[in-house]
């Protein structure tokens, strides 16, 4: 499966509505995984990693998954300060 690259590295508030629409043009089909690289995102905000839980819930809801690959370790630490552990466990180093 293809890894689609984030091309935002701070993932803030400020990049939020950025974050949405290029999420947006990244939606699958039916029982499709989407996978997102991850490597150049250098900061994740708690309102983009919102935008992470809510497109892993939609593409569940269809069958699919979302993965994230080339994850910094500083980014990584966010999914585990957050508690968000099951999110983070589908993540690729």
């Amino acid at each position: 499966m293809h890894a689609y690259p984030v091309s935002l590295r701070s993932l803030s508030c400020a990049e939020a509505e950025a974050l949405d629409r290029e999420l947006a043009s990244l939606r699958t089909p039916t029982g499709q995984g989407l996978v997102l690289d991850l490597s150049s995102v250098k900061f994740l905000s708690s309102t983009a990693l919102s935008r992470f839980v809510v497109l892993d819930r939609e593409l569940k809801a269809r069958g699919g998954r979302l993965s994230l690959v080339n994850v910094r370790p500083s980014v990584r630490r966010v999914f585990g300060v957050t508690r968000l552990d099951a999110l983070r466990d589908g993540c690729a180093a």
